[in-house]
Protein backbone atom coordinates (compact mmCIF):
# COMPACT_ATOMS: atom_id res chain seq x y z
CA UNK A 1 0.00 0.00 0.00
CA UNK A 2 1.32 3.46 -0.87
CA UNK A 3 2.24 5.83 1.96
CA UNK A 4 -0.73 8.15 1.33
CA UNK A 5 -3.16 5.25 1.68
CA UNK A 6 -1.31 3.92 4.73
CA UNK A 7 -1.96 7.20 6.51
CA UNK A 8 -5.67 6.93 5.71
CA UNK A 9 -5.74 3.23 6.67
CA UNK A 10 -4.30 3.97 10.11
CA UNK A 11 -7.22 6.29 10.74
CA UNK A 12 -10.05 4.58 8.86
CA UNK A 13 -9.43 0.94 9.82
CA UNK A 14 -9.29 1.50 13.62
CA UNK A 15 -12.40 3.68 13.37
CA UNK A 16 -14.33 0.94 11.54
CA UNK A 17 -13.20 -1.73 13.99
CA UNK A 18 -14.14 0.39 16.99
CA UNK A 19 -17.54 1.21 15.49
CA UNK A 20 -18.22 -2.49 14.93
CA UNK A 21 -17.46 -3.51 18.52
CA UNK A 22 -19.10 -0.48 20.09
CA UNK A 23 -22.27 -1.29 18.15
CA UNK A 24 -22.20 -4.83 19.54
CA UNK A 25 -21.76 -3.40 23.03
CA UNK A 26 -24.63 -0.96 22.47
CA UNK A 27 -26.93 -3.82 21.39
CA UNK A 28 -26.04 -5.74 24.54
CA UNK A 29 -24.41 -8.59 22.61
CA UNK A 30 -21.16 -8.26 24.52
CA UNK A 31 -19.46 -6.01 27.09
CA UNK A 32 -16.10 -4.29 26.73
CA UNK A 33 -14.89 -6.36 29.69
CA UNK A 34 -15.75 -9.56 27.83
CA UNK A 35 -13.97 -8.36 24.68
CA UNK A 36 -10.83 -7.46 26.63
CA UNK A 37 -10.95 -10.63 28.77
CA UNK A 38 -11.24 -12.93 25.76
CA UNK A 39 -8.42 -11.10 24.00
CA UNK A 40 -6.19 -11.19 27.10
CA UNK A 41 -6.77 -14.92 27.64
CA UNK A 42 -5.98 -15.89 24.04
CA UNK A 43 -3.02 -13.52 23.75
CA UNK A 44 -1.46 -14.77 26.99
CA UNK A 45 -1.72 -18.33 25.69
CA UNK A 46 -0.11 -17.27 22.43
CA UNK A 47 2.89 -15.42 23.89
CA UNK A 48 3.51 -18.26 26.35
CA UNK A 49 4.43 -20.50 23.40
CA UNK A 50 6.28 -17.86 21.38
CA UNK A 51 10.04 -17.62 21.01
CA UNK A 52 11.16 -14.63 23.05
CA UNK A 53 12.20 -11.63 20.94
CA UNK A 54 11.67 -7.87 20.81
CA UNK A 55 8.14 -8.21 19.39
CA UNK A 56 7.08 -10.72 22.05
CA UNK A 57 8.61 -8.56 24.79
CA UNK A 58 6.50 -5.61 23.62
CA UNK A 59 3.39 -7.82 23.59
CA UNK A 60 4.04 -8.98 27.16
CA UNK A 61 4.41 -5.40 28.43
CA UNK A 62 1.15 -4.39 26.71
CA UNK A 63 -0.73 -7.43 28.04
CA UNK A 64 0.37 -6.66 31.61
CA UNK A 65 -1.05 -3.17 31.22
CA UNK A 66 -4.22 -4.59 29.68
CA UNK A 67 -4.60 -6.96 32.63
CA UNK A 68 -4.15 -4.12 35.13
CA UNK A 69 -6.75 -1.91 33.45
CA UNK A 70 -9.19 -4.79 33.03
CA UNK A 71 -9.07 -5.45 36.78
CA UNK A 72 -8.92 -1.93 38.16
CA UNK A 73 -9.50 0.57 35.35
CA UNK A 74 -12.41 2.89 34.68
CA UNK A 75 -14.72 2.50 31.69
CA UNK A 76 -12.82 5.27 29.88
CA UNK A 77 -9.50 3.51 30.55
CA UNK A 78 -10.93 0.25 29.24
CA UNK A 79 -12.14 1.99 26.11
CA UNK A 80 -8.73 3.63 25.68
CA UNK A 81 -6.81 0.34 26.05
CA UNK A 82 -9.18 -1.30 23.57
CA UNK A 83 -8.42 1.40 21.00
CA UNK A 84 -4.70 1.04 21.70
CA UNK A 85 -5.06 -2.69 21.04
CA UNK A 86 -6.72 -2.07 17.68
CA UNK A 87 -4.07 0.48 16.68
CA UNK A 88 -1.31 -2.00 17.59
CA UNK A 89 -2.90 -4.58 15.33
CA UNK A 90 -3.30 -2.11 12.44
CA UNK A 91 0.33 -1.00 12.73
CA UNK A 92 1.46 -4.64 12.76
CA UNK A 93 -0.68 -5.63 9.77
CA UNK A 94 -0.04 -2.62 7.52
CA UNK A 95 2.23 -3.25 4.56
CA UNK A 96 4.42 -0.78 2.68
CA UNK A 97 5.24 -0.45 -1.01
CA UNK A 98 8.55 0.94 -2.27
CA UNK A 99 8.91 1.73 -5.98
CA UNK A 100 12.75 1.55 -5.86
CA UNK A 101 12.63 -1.91 -4.20
CA UNK A 102 10.03 -3.09 -6.72
CA UNK A 103 12.26 -1.90 -9.57
CA UNK A 104 15.17 -3.79 -8.01
CA UNK A 105 13.03 -6.89 -7.59
CA UNK A 106 11.93 -6.87 -11.23
CA UNK A 107 15.59 -6.84 -12.26
CA UNK A 108 17.03 -9.28 -9.72
CA UNK A 109 14.32 -11.85 -9.06
CA UNK A 110 13.55 -12.96 -12.64
CA UNK A 111 17.25 -13.57 -13.25
CA UNK A 112 17.74 -15.26 -9.89
CA UNK A 113 14.89 -17.68 -10.49
CA UNK A 114 16.03 -18.10 -14.07
CA UNK A 115 19.40 -19.23 -12.75
CA UNK A 116 17.71 -21.48 -10.23
CA UNK A 117 15.67 -23.28 -12.86
CA UNK A 118 18.22 -23.65 -15.66
CA UNK A 119 20.91 -26.33 -15.87
CA UNK A 120 24.02 -24.21 -16.47
CA UNK A 121 27.52 -25.12 -15.46
CA UNK A 122 29.67 -22.43 -13.82
CA UNK A 123 31.90 -22.43 -16.91
CA UNK A 124 28.97 -21.87 -19.25
CA UNK A 125 27.53 -19.23 -16.94
CA UNK A 126 30.79 -17.26 -17.01
CA UNK A 127 31.06 -17.63 -20.79
CA UNK A 128 27.55 -16.26 -21.31
CA UNK A 129 27.70 -13.49 -18.66
CA UNK A 130 26.13 -10.90 -18.55
CA UNK A 131 23.38 -12.69 -20.52
CA UNK A 132 21.54 -14.74 -17.92
CA UNK A 133 18.87 -17.43 -18.31
CA UNK A 134 15.36 -16.17 -18.91
CA UNK A 135 12.77 -17.17 -16.34
CA UNK A 136 10.06 -17.00 -19.00
CA UNK A 137 11.29 -20.28 -20.46
CA UNK A 138 10.55 -22.12 -17.21
CA UNK A 139 7.42 -20.41 -15.91
CA UNK A 140 4.40 -21.37 -17.99
CA UNK A 141 1.28 -19.19 -17.77
CA UNK A 142 -1.81 -20.96 -19.04
CA UNK A 143 -5.59 -20.85 -18.88
CA UNK A 144 -7.90 -17.82 -18.97
CA UNK A 145 -5.12 -15.26 -19.47
CA UNK A 146 -6.90 -13.06 -22.00
CA UNK A 147 -10.05 -12.94 -19.89
CA UNK A 148 -7.98 -11.96 -16.85
CA UNK A 149 -6.16 -9.22 -18.77
CA UNK A 150 -9.47 -7.80 -20.01
CA UNK A 151 -11.00 -7.79 -16.53
CA UNK A 152 -7.86 -6.26 -15.03
CA UNK A 153 -8.74 -3.07 -16.91
CA UNK A 154 -12.34 -3.06 -15.66
CA UNK A 155 -12.25 -4.12 -12.03
CA UNK A 156 -10.24 -4.92 -8.92
CA UNK A 157 -8.82 -8.45 -9.03
CA UNK A 158 -8.49 -10.90 -6.15
CA UNK A 159 -6.07 -13.68 -7.11
CA UNK A 160 -6.92 -16.89 -5.25
CA UNK A 161 -4.16 -19.50 -5.72
CA UNK A 162 -3.62 -23.01 -4.47
CA UNK A 163 -0.88 -23.03 -1.83
CA UNK A 164 1.99 -25.52 -1.62
CA UNK A 165 5.10 -23.62 -0.59
CA UNK A 166 6.33 -20.35 0.85
CA UNK A 167 7.98 -19.91 -2.55
CA UNK A 168 4.50 -19.49 -4.07
CA UNK A 169 4.30 -15.75 -3.37
CA UNK A 170 7.52 -14.75 -5.20
CA UNK A 171 6.64 -17.06 -8.10
CA UNK A 172 3.17 -15.53 -8.40
CA UNK A 173 4.74 -12.09 -8.08
CA UNK A 174 6.91 -12.88 -11.09
CA UNK A 175 3.90 -14.18 -13.01
CA UNK A 176 2.04 -10.94 -12.28
CA UNK A 177 5.07 -9.00 -13.50
CA UNK A 178 5.26 -11.08 -16.68
CA UNK A 179 1.60 -10.25 -17.37
CA UNK A 180 2.48 -6.53 -17.13
CA UNK A 181 0.24 -6.04 -14.09
CA UNK A 182 1.01 -3.73 -11.20
CA UNK A 183 2.07 -5.64 -8.05
CA UNK A 184 -0.72 -7.18 -5.95
CA UNK A 185 -1.05 -6.79 -2.19
CA UNK A 186 -0.86 -10.03 -0.25
CA UNK A 187 -0.88 -11.29 3.32
CA UNK A 188 2.27 -13.04 4.48
CA UNK A 189 2.59 -15.16 7.60
CA UNK A 190 4.46 -13.45 10.41
CA UNK A 191 6.92 -16.35 10.55
CA UNK A 192 8.14 -15.49 7.04
CA UNK A 193 9.34 -12.10 8.22
CA UNK A 194 11.92 -13.92 10.36
CA UNK A 195 13.77 -14.80 7.13
CA UNK A 196 15.86 -11.68 6.35
CA UNK A 197 15.71 -12.16 2.56
CA UNK A 198 11.95 -12.72 2.45
CA UNK A 199 11.44 -9.97 5.04
CA UNK A 200 13.25 -7.28 3.03
CA UNK A 201 11.22 -7.82 -0.10
CA UNK A 202 7.91 -8.43 1.65
CA UNK A 203 8.22 -5.31 3.81
CA UNK A 204 8.72 -3.21 0.68
CA UNK A 205 6.54 -4.93 -1.92
CA UNK A 206 3.12 -4.55 -0.36
CA UNK A 207 2.94 -7.60 1.87
CA UNK A 208 0.82 -7.09 4.94
CA UNK A 209 1.43 -9.20 8.02
CA UNK A 210 -0.86 -12.06 9.01
CA UNK A 211 -0.23 -13.64 12.42
CA UNK A 212 -2.17 -16.90 12.24
CA UNK A 213 -1.53 -17.55 15.92
CA UNK A 214 -3.72 -14.63 16.88
CA UNK A 215 -7.18 -16.15 17.27
CA UNK A 216 -9.01 -13.38 19.13
CA UNK A 217 -11.98 -11.68 17.50
CA UNK A 218 -10.50 -8.17 17.65
CA UNK A 219 -7.43 -9.18 15.65
CA UNK A 220 -9.37 -11.21 13.10
CA UNK A 221 -11.89 -8.45 12.49
CA UNK A 222 -9.08 -5.88 12.21
CA UNK A 223 -7.35 -8.05 9.60
CA UNK A 224 -10.54 -8.42 7.55
CA UNK A 225 -11.26 -4.70 7.83
CA UNK A 226 -7.76 -3.87 6.56
CA UNK A 227 -8.23 -6.17 3.56
CA UNK A 228 -11.67 -4.69 2.85
CA UNK A 229 -10.26 -1.16 2.99
CA UNK A 230 -7.45 -2.06 0.57
CA UNK A 231 -9.91 -3.54 -1.93
CA UNK A 232 -12.08 -0.43 -1.70
CA UNK A 233 -9.02 1.68 -2.52
CA UNK A 234 -8.62 -0.34 -5.72
CA UNK A 235 -5.64 -2.49 -4.72
CA UNK A 236 -5.55 -5.84 -6.47
CA UNK A 237 -4.95 -8.52 -3.88
CA UNK A 238 -3.60 -12.02 -3.51
CA UNK A 239 -5.42 -14.30 -1.04
CA UNK A 240 -4.49 -17.91 -0.37
CA UNK A 241 -8.05 -19.10 0.34
CA UNK A 242 -6.83 -22.38 1.80
CA UNK A 243 -5.40 -20.27 4.61
CA UNK A 244 -2.14 -22.20 4.77
CA UNK A 245 0.01 -24.52 2.69
CA UNK A 246 -1.49 -27.89 1.80
CA UNK A 247 -0.09 -30.33 4.37
CA UNK A 248 -1.02 -33.45 2.44
CA UNK A 249 0.15 -32.31 -1.00
CA UNK A 250 -3.40 -32.46 -2.37
CA UNK A 251 -5.18 -29.53 -3.97
CA UNK A 252 -7.36 -27.77 -1.39
CA UNK A 253 -10.79 -29.24 -0.67
CA UNK A 254 -11.77 -26.70 2.01
CA UNK A 255 -11.27 -22.96 2.10
CA UNK A 256 -11.08 -20.30 4.79
CA UNK A 257 -13.96 -17.94 4.10
CA UNK A 258 -12.86 -15.01 6.29
CA UNK A 259 -10.73 -13.04 3.85
CA UNK A 260 -12.77 -14.21 0.86
CA UNK A 261 -15.79 -12.54 2.44
CA UNK A 262 -13.99 -9.19 2.36
CA UNK A 263 -14.30 -9.11 -1.43
CA UNK A 264 -18.10 -9.12 -1.18
CA UNK A 265 -18.16 -6.50 1.58
CA UNK A 266 -15.79 -4.25 -0.37
CA UNK A 267 -17.96 -4.63 -3.49
CA UNK A 268 -21.10 -3.58 -1.58
CA UNK A 269 -19.25 -0.62 -0.03
CA UNK A 270 -18.03 0.38 -3.50
CA UNK A 271 -21.61 0.41 -4.74
CA UNK A 272 -22.75 2.45 -1.75
CA UNK A 273 -19.89 4.91 -2.30
CA UNK A 274 -20.70 5.04 -6.03
CA UNK A 275 -17.17 4.11 -7.10
CA UNK A 276 -16.41 4.45 -10.80
CA UNK A 277 -15.13 0.84 -10.95
CA UNK A 278 -16.97 -0.97 -8.17
CA UNK A 279 -16.56 -4.55 -9.42
CA UNK A 280 -14.31 -7.07 -7.71
CA UNK A 281 -13.61 -10.38 -9.43
CA UNK A 282 -11.95 -13.45 -7.95
CA UNK A 283 -9.53 -15.38 -10.16
CA UNK A 284 -8.51 -18.93 -9.11
CA UNK A 285 -4.92 -19.89 -9.88
CA UNK A 286 -3.39 -23.37 -9.79
CA UNK A 287 0.35 -23.79 -9.30
CA UNK A 288 2.41 -26.91 -9.82
CA UNK A 289 6.04 -27.87 -9.16
CA UNK A 290 7.89 -31.16 -9.59
CA UNK A 291 9.39 -30.70 -6.11
CA UNK A 292 8.14 -28.75 -3.10
CA UNK A 293 10.74 -27.24 -0.77
CA UNK A 294 8.87 -28.06 2.47
CA UNK A 295 7.32 -31.41 1.45
CA UNK A 296 8.95 -33.41 4.27
CA UNK A 297 7.82 -31.07 7.04
CA UNK A 298 4.33 -30.62 5.59
CA UNK A 299 3.54 -34.32 5.18
CA UNK A 300 5.02 -35.08 8.60
CA UNK A 301 2.66 -32.52 10.11
CA UNK A 302 -0.27 -34.02 8.19
CA UNK A 303 0.48 -37.55 9.34
CA UNK A 304 1.27 -36.64 12.95
CA UNK A 305 -2.13 -35.03 13.33
CA UNK A 306 -3.90 -37.85 11.46
CA UNK A 307 -4.92 -35.46 8.73
CA UNK A 308 -5.71 -32.53 11.03
CA UNK A 309 -3.38 -29.63 10.30
CA UNK A 310 -1.73 -27.76 13.17
CA UNK A 311 -2.19 -24.74 10.91
CA UNK A 312 1.13 -23.12 11.86
CA UNK A 313 4.61 -24.49 11.26
CA UNK A 314 7.22 -22.13 12.64
CA UNK A 315 10.44 -23.81 11.65
CA UNK A 316 10.35 -25.50 8.26
CA UNK A 317 12.64 -25.57 5.27
CA UNK A 318 11.54 -22.15 4.01
CA UNK A 319 12.66 -20.48 7.25
CA UNK A 320 16.19 -21.85 6.95
CA UNK A 321 18.49 -20.05 4.51
CA UNK A 322 20.71 -23.10 4.08
CA UNK A 323 17.73 -25.25 3.12
CA UNK A 324 16.65 -22.76 0.46
CA UNK A 325 20.21 -22.64 -0.88
CA UNK A 326 20.34 -26.44 -1.03
CA UNK A 327 16.99 -26.62 -2.78
CA UNK A 328 18.12 -24.05 -5.36
CA UNK A 329 21.45 -25.77 -5.93
CA UNK A 330 19.77 -29.12 -6.51
CA UNK A 331 17.25 -27.72 -8.96
CA UNK A 332 20.14 -25.88 -10.64
CA UNK A 333 21.02 -29.12 -12.42
CA UNK A 334 17.51 -29.72 -13.75
CA UNK A 335 15.46 -27.96 -16.37
CA UNK A 336 12.57 -27.74 -13.90
CA UNK A 337 9.28 -26.32 -15.16
CA UNK A 338 6.72 -24.42 -13.12
CA UNK A 339 3.12 -24.24 -14.32
CA UNK A 340 0.53 -21.64 -13.37
CA UNK A 341 -2.97 -22.04 -14.76
CA UNK A 342 -5.51 -19.22 -14.49
CA UNK A 343 -9.05 -20.44 -13.86
CA UNK A 344 -12.31 -18.86 -14.97
CA UNK A 345 -12.92 -15.55 -13.19
CA UNK A 346 -15.75 -15.47 -10.65
CA UNK A 347 -17.82 -12.64 -9.22
CA UNK A 348 -18.23 -12.22 -5.46
CA UNK A 349 -21.48 -14.22 -5.54
CA UNK A 350 -19.91 -17.33 -7.10
CA UNK A 351 -20.98 -16.76 -10.72
CA UNK A 352 -18.61 -17.09 -13.66
CA UNK A 353 -17.66 -13.86 -15.45
CA UNK A 354 -16.75 -13.36 -19.12
CA UNK A 355 -14.13 -11.00 -20.57
CA UNK A 356 -16.69 -8.18 -20.70
CA UNK A 357 -17.38 -8.43 -16.98
CA UNK A 358 -20.82 -10.01 -17.45
CA UNK A 359 -21.89 -12.60 -14.87
CA UNK A 360 -23.67 -15.87 -15.65
CA UNK A 361 -25.47 -18.11 -13.16
CA UNK A 362 -24.88 -21.91 -13.03
CA UNK A 363 -27.48 -22.39 -15.80
CA UNK A 364 -25.66 -20.00 -18.09
CA UNK A 365 -28.16 -17.16 -17.76
CA UNK A 366 -26.91 -13.58 -17.66
CA UNK A 367 -27.45 -11.97 -14.25
CA UNK A 368 -27.25 -8.43 -12.89
CA UNK A 369 -24.99 -8.48 -9.84
CA UNK A 370 -26.71 -5.55 -8.20
CA UNK A 371 -29.86 -7.65 -7.76
CA UNK A 372 -28.05 -9.81 -5.20
CA UNK A 373 -27.61 -6.98 -2.71
CA UNK A 374 -30.83 -5.00 -3.06
CA UNK A 375 -33.50 -5.33 -0.40
CA UNK A 376 -36.69 -3.26 -0.61
CA UNK A 377 -35.12 -1.18 -3.36
CA UNK A 378 -31.93 -0.34 -1.45
CA UNK A 379 -28.38 -1.71 -1.43
CA UNK A 380 -27.71 -3.14 2.02
CA UNK A 381 -25.11 -5.13 3.97
CA UNK A 382 -26.58 -8.31 5.44
CA UNK A 383 -24.11 -10.58 7.24
CA UNK A 384 -26.29 -13.70 7.15
CA UNK A 385 -27.15 -13.30 3.48
CA UNK A 386 -23.57 -12.46 2.54
CA UNK A 387 -22.20 -15.57 4.28
CA UNK A 388 -24.33 -17.65 1.91
CA UNK A 389 -22.89 -15.78 -1.07
CA UNK A 390 -19.35 -16.31 0.22
CA UNK A 391 -20.09 -20.03 0.56
CA UNK A 392 -21.14 -20.06 -3.10
CA UNK A 393 -17.95 -18.24 -4.06
CA UNK A 394 -15.89 -20.75 -2.08
CA UNK A 395 -17.64 -23.67 -3.76
CA UNK A 396 -16.95 -22.29 -7.23
CA UNK A 397 -13.27 -21.70 -6.43
CA UNK A 398 -12.92 -25.32 -5.29
CA UNK A 399 -14.44 -26.52 -8.57
CA UNK A 400 -11.87 -24.45 -10.45
CA UNK A 401 -9.02 -25.75 -8.30
CA UNK A 402 -9.98 -29.33 -9.11
CA UNK A 403 -10.59 -28.61 -12.80
CA UNK A 404 -7.30 -26.73 -13.30
CA UNK A 405 -5.09 -29.09 -11.29
CA UNK A 406 -1.81 -29.43 -13.21
CA UNK A 407 -0.32 -32.93 -13.25
CA UNK A 408 3.42 -33.35 -13.78
CA UNK A 409 5.45 -36.51 -14.32
CA UNK A 410 6.38 -36.80 -10.63
CA UNK A 411 2.72 -36.63 -9.57
CA UNK A 412 1.60 -39.38 -11.92
CA UNK A 413 4.55 -41.66 -11.20
CA UNK A 414 4.35 -41.15 -7.42
CA UNK A 415 0.62 -41.87 -7.49
CA UNK A 416 1.08 -45.13 -9.37
CA UNK A 417 4.09 -46.23 -7.28
CA UNK A 418 2.48 -45.50 -3.92
CA UNK A 419 -0.73 -47.28 -4.87
CA UNK A 420 1.32 -50.36 -5.82
CA UNK A 421 3.22 -50.23 -2.51
CA UNK A 422 -0.14 -50.07 -0.72
CA UNK A 423 -1.26 -53.22 -2.48
CA UNK A 424 2.02 -54.97 -1.71
CA UNK A 425 1.23 -54.35 1.98
CA UNK A 426 -2.54 -54.63 2.02
CA UNK A 427 -2.43 -55.93 5.60
CA UNK A 428 -1.07 -52.57 6.86
CA UNK A 429 -2.99 -49.38 7.62
CA UNK A 430 -1.98 -46.52 5.31
CA UNK A 431 -0.74 -44.28 8.14
CA UNK A 432 1.17 -47.12 9.75
CA UNK A 433 2.80 -47.87 6.42
CA UNK A 434 4.04 -44.34 5.78
CA UNK A 435 5.00 -43.60 9.39
CA UNK A 436 6.79 -46.80 10.28
CA UNK A 437 8.00 -47.95 6.89
CA UNK A 438 8.56 -51.54 5.86
CA UNK A 439 11.06 -53.82 4.25
CA UNK A 440 9.66 -54.62 0.86
CA UNK A 441 10.61 -55.83 -2.54
CA UNK A 442 10.85 -53.25 -5.29
CA UNK A 443 8.19 -52.69 -7.92
CA UNK A 444 9.06 -54.22 -11.29
CA UNK A 445 9.43 -51.39 -13.76
CA UNK A 446 7.08 -53.12 -16.19
CA UNK A 447 4.33 -53.23 -13.54
CA UNK A 448 4.78 -49.57 -12.72
CA UNK A 449 4.75 -48.66 -16.41
CA UNK A 450 1.53 -50.62 -16.88
CA UNK A 451 -0.20 -48.74 -14.06
CA UNK A 452 1.17 -45.36 -15.19
CA UNK A 453 -0.19 -46.01 -18.67
CA UNK A 454 -3.60 -47.07 -17.37
CA UNK A 455 -3.92 -44.03 -15.10
CA UNK A 456 -2.66 -41.74 -17.84
CA UNK A 457 -5.36 -42.96 -20.23
CA UNK A 458 -8.01 -42.00 -17.70
CA UNK A 459 -6.34 -38.64 -17.08
CA UNK A 460 -6.29 -37.92 -20.82
CA UNK A 461 -10.05 -38.45 -20.87
CA UNK A 462 -10.45 -35.98 -18.01
CA UNK A 463 -8.02 -33.56 -19.70
CA UNK A 464 -10.05 -33.60 -22.90
CA UNK A 465 -13.20 -32.81 -20.90
CA UNK A 466 -11.39 -29.93 -19.13
CA UNK A 467 -11.70 -31.71 -15.77
CA UNK A 468 -7.94 -31.74 -15.12
CA UNK A 469 -4.84 -30.47 -16.90
CA UNK A 470 -1.84 -32.56 -17.98
CA UNK A 471 1.51 -30.94 -18.60
CA UNK A 472 3.00 -31.53 -22.07
CA UNK A 473 5.63 -33.80 -20.46
CA UNK A 474 2.81 -36.13 -19.36
CA UNK A 475 0.49 -35.69 -22.32
CA UNK A 476 3.12 -36.27 -25.01
CA UNK A 477 5.23 -39.02 -23.37
CA UNK A 478 4.87 -42.75 -23.02
CA UNK A 479 4.80 -44.45 -19.62
CA UNK A 480 8.52 -45.26 -19.45
CA UNK A 481 9.52 -41.73 -20.40
CA UNK A 482 7.15 -40.33 -17.76
CA UNK A 483 8.73 -42.60 -15.12
CA UNK A 484 12.28 -41.76 -16.19
CA UNK A 485 11.54 -38.03 -16.02
CA UNK A 486 10.04 -38.42 -12.54
CA UNK A 487 13.05 -40.42 -11.33
CA UNK A 488 15.25 -37.37 -11.93
CA UNK A 489 13.52 -35.72 -8.97
CA UNK A 490 13.18 -38.75 -6.69
CA UNK A 491 16.58 -38.55 -5.05
CA UNK A 492 17.94 -35.09 -5.83
CA UNK A 493 16.80 -33.01 -2.85
CA UNK A 494 14.90 -34.70 -0.02
CA UNK A 495 16.82 -36.34 2.84
CA UNK A 496 15.84 -39.79 1.62
CA UNK A 497 15.14 -40.88 -1.92
CA UNK A 498 11.39 -41.19 -2.27
CA UNK A 499 11.68 -42.78 -5.71
CA UNK A 500 14.66 -44.46 -7.37
CA UNK A 501 15.53 -47.34 -9.65
CA UNK A 502 17.89 -50.27 -9.13
CA UNK A 503 18.06 -52.61 -12.08
CA UNK A 504 14.58 -53.34 -13.32
CA UNK A 505 12.83 -52.35 -10.06
CA UNK A 506 11.62 -49.16 -8.40
CA UNK A 507 12.18 -48.47 -4.68
CA UNK A 508 11.33 -45.79 -2.11
CA UNK A 509 13.19 -44.96 1.11
CA UNK A 510 10.57 -42.38 2.15
CA UNK A 511 6.99 -43.47 1.63
CA UNK A 512 5.71 -40.37 3.45
CA UNK A 513 7.18 -38.01 0.85
CA UNK A 514 6.07 -40.36 -1.92
CA UNK A 515 2.58 -40.18 -0.40
CA UNK A 516 2.81 -36.35 -0.45
CA UNK A 517 3.43 -36.23 -4.21
CA UNK A 518 0.91 -39.04 -4.79
CA UNK A 519 -1.80 -36.90 -3.19
CA UNK A 520 -1.78 -34.41 -6.04
CA UNK A 521 -4.12 -36.89 -7.75
CA UNK A 522 -6.31 -37.41 -4.71
CA UNK A 523 -10.02 -37.00 -5.38
CA UNK A 524 -10.27 -38.25 -8.96
CA UNK A 525 -11.21 -41.88 -8.14
CA UNK A 526 -8.14 -43.24 -9.93
CA UNK A 527 -7.38 -45.86 -7.26
CA UNK A 528 -10.01 -48.20 -8.65
CA UNK A 529 -8.03 -48.48 -11.91
CA UNK A 530 -5.19 -50.31 -10.16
Amino acid sequence: MYDADIKIAKIEVPARVSDYFYEKIKKGEVTIEEILSDTLYLEKRRVKDEKFNRRVKSDIVFLKNLNRILNRGTEEEKKDIFEQLVSRYVNEITGHFSKPVYKLATIVLPRAIGLMLNPLSIKKLLEEFPTLPSVESNIHLLGELETLKALYQKATIVMAPTHQSNLDSPIIGLAIYLMDFAPFLYGAGLNLFENPIFSFFMHNLGAYTVDRKKKNEVYLYTLKTYATFALERGYNMLFFPGGTRSRSGAVEKKLKRGLLGTSLKAYINNILMEKEKPDIFVVPLNMSYQLVLEAETLIDDFLRESGKSRYIIEDDESSQAEKIALFISKLFSLDSQIYLRVGRPIDVFGNYVDENGISYDPKGRRVDRIDYIIEKGEVVLDDQRDKVYTDELSSTILKEFKRNNIILTNHLTSFAAFELFLRYHADMDLYKLVKIGVTYKGIPIKDLASVVEKVKQRLVELHERNEIFLSPEVLESNALDIINDALRYGSIYHKKAFLYRVGDKIYSDDLAVLFYYHNRLDGYELEKLI
